[in-house]
């Protein structure tokens, strides 16, 4: 799809929050508040990259919104990250094969771990158990470090 001027631009724009408005009937339209919101904190709480899709904790902060519970390990004990985040959400996980997995500490939660490879505040997305997320099985043994 091609928007070639402003008018386009904007009837689209409209079209598109419209759709995904909980509340049609009204003025308000709580869902693209709520968007607005989670990219302003992750703007100003993540800014090692500002905007959409370019921080990992952003996009899952703007798509998920903020999470119930984060657990944080900061000497993690690998030669491949210096630390770590788990971003637990109390609903369910998705059907990811790993979701209620015994050996995943809080499987049953929807979760998403973010490391960081140097200690420069730039973590990247290496697991979660939602569906469609990236997850790399191998890291299963890691993440209970910080459970223990």
């Amino acid at each position: 799809m091609s928007l070639s001027n402003p008018d386009e631009i904007y009837t689209f724009r409209e079209k598109f929050w419209k759709e995904f408005d909980p509340t049609p009937r009204t003025a308000v339209n709580e869902f693209r508040i709520e968007h607005y919101l989670r990219l302003e904190y992750v703007n100003k709480y993540y800014p090692e990259i500002r905007g959409w899709g370019k921080s990992d904790r952003g996009r899952v902060y703007i798509l998920y919104g903020p999470p119930d519970e984060i657990v944080t390990n900061l000497w993690f004990n690998s030669e491949d990250y210096k630390s770590y985040e788990i971003w637990l959400y109390n609903k369910p996980a998705g059907n990811n094969l790993l979701a209620m997995s015994p050996d995943i500490p809080n499987s049953s939660q929807m979760q998403f771990m973010f490391a960081n490879k140097q200690f420069l505040e730039k973590y990247t997305q290496v697991f979660s158990t939602e569906d469609g997320e990236l997850c790399d099985p191998r890291l299963i043994e890691k993440m209970t470090v910080g459970f223990d």
